[in-house]
Parts: structure tokens; C-alpha cells; sequence
């Protein structure tokens, strides 16, 4: 929760540096006005040009999504000018439907229920429904735009079919060859701090940190971590732990 904060206040400096920010002329004005947005949408869906609306939960999604990719940022933009000054969804329900794998008779994929498939059955300990409400001044002072809606994520095992009896532990991998662990320091899903746990939890393990923004550090553009990551892999040279990129 707190990378996906993290990386919307990059996206939301960047948005108002552009001038004519659609959110505000602030990081601290354009976070509230988003979750004011967000709280409107719950309250009254967008139109959007299909008998579909847009819901909170649907533009919550299409906010995501850019923020895996800065490249993506110049989209998301307009698409909230869009739905915030015209009323019009249409654009968000675009970002959304493409997070989930969504396309016009059908999904594409099933990656969203592969995920909660791999989720559940790495670890057993979810909460219940009713235990959630108790967890989301926790997630909102990490996120004030979307705490409340990850603090759900906790109880999204509470009812798979499959109870797999594991729990998260730390990972030692005791003898084995340095494992190189890349971090990126505004990435969403992956945050950065938990590249440094991993590789301090690792017997072997080595740091490299790309400052940038997005999901995932490899073949993202900084040619810094590519160098060091082909020269490993192809010639197995280790690069020096804690390397910053």
C-alpha cells in the first residue's frame, strides 16, 4: 500500500510540474482531490459511453496501471481531466479493463485469477471480512487514496476453496551463489524496501538499486542495472553489492 502511494506521488509532482494539473497545483492538494474523486465515483458512477459505469473500484484500476510504467503517465492525465471537468469515464474504464485483462466479449487472459490462485496458496494468513474495518486507519496512513480499498486485499483468501497451511517466513538459501536482487525505488507493486529485505535476508544475496520509477528494475530503460544484470548472467561477474543506479 505504501509503494502504490509512493508511486502516485511521483506521477501526481509530475502531473502538476506539467502545469494545468487536472488535480490540483499541489502533491498534497492533487492526493486529496483524488480520493474526494474516488469518494464521488462511489457515490455516483461515471458515464462512460457503454452500458458499463465507472465505479470507484473501476477507476481506482485505471489509476494503477499507469503507474507501473511512466510511460503510461502522459495517458492517465487526460484521462482524469476527462472524467473529472467532462464527466466522461470512458478513458479510466480503457486503463482499467487493460489492468485486468479485459476485452470487449471477454478477458484476454486469466492472469487476475491466477493471482489470487498463486496468493493463497503461498500463504494462509488472511483475515476475515468483518476484521478488515479494524485494519483501515493502518493502510490509510500509509495511503491516503487508496488504504482503505488495499485493506480488503487482507481478507481476499478468507474464502478460496484451497487452504494451503503456509506462512510467509524469511528465506536464507544458505551455500548458495550470490542471487542478485534489483529494486527499484518508486515501484508500486514491488516496492524498494522489500528488494533491501530480501537481500538481507539471503545469505548470498546482492543489492542493486535502480532509482526510477514503475514496476520491476530489469530491461526498464537504465542501462546502469542492464550492464551490471547481462554481465552476470552471461559471464557471472557480481556486481558490487549496494551498486545504485
Amino acid at each position: 500500500t505504501k509503494g502504490f502511494q509512493t508511486a502516485l506521488d511521483a506521477y501526481l509532482n509530475y502531473c502538476v510540474e506539467q502545469g494545468d494539473c487536472p488535480l490540483g497545483d499541489s502533491v498534497s492538494e492533487a492526493s486529496l482531490n483524488l480520493r474526494k474523486f474516488l469518494d464521488s465515483l462511489d457515490a455516483q458512477p461515471l458515464e462512460t459511453g457503454t452500458d458499463r459505469k465507472l465505479t470507484e473500484g473501476l477507476a481506482s484500476m485505471g489509476i494503477w496501471l499507469p503507474l507501473y510504467a511512466r510511460d503510461l503517465w502522459s495517458l492517465l492525465t487526460p484521462a482524469l481531466r476527462s472524467a473529472i471537468e467532462d464527466g466522461d469515464g470512458s478513458q479510466l474504464l480503457e486503463l482499467s479493463d487493460y489492468y485486468s485483462g479485459r476485452g470487449e466479449n471477454s478477458y484476454k487472459d486469466n492472469s487476475m485469477n491466477a493471482l489470487y490462485a498463486v496468493n493463497c496458496l503461498d500463504h494462509d494468513d488472511s483475515i476475515t471480512m468483518a476484521e478488515v474495518p479494524s485494519r483501515i486507519p493502518e493502510f490509510e496512513a500509509a495511503s491516503p487514496v487508496f488504504g482503505r480499498s488495499f485493506a480488503y486485499s487482507l481478507a481476499s483468501c478468507s474464502d478460496w476453496p484451497i487452504r494451503s497451511g503456509k506462512a510467509t517466513h524469511a528465506l536464507r538459501a544458505a551455500g548458495a551463489p550470490p542471487i542478485v536482487v534489483i529494486g527499484t525505488t518508486r515501484d508500486p507493486a514491488t516496492p524498494y524496501d522489500w528488494a533491501v529485505g530480501l537481500a538481507k535476508q539471503l545469505e548470498s544475496g546482492v543489492l542493486i538499486k535502480r532509482d526510477g520509477d514503475g514496476h520491476t528494475g530489469f530491461n526498464s530503460g537504465n542501462q546502469c542495472v542492464d550492464t551490471a544484470v547481462n554481465k552476470f548472467l552471461v559471464k557471472g561477474v557480481v556486481p558490487p553489492d549496494g551498486l545504485s543506479c
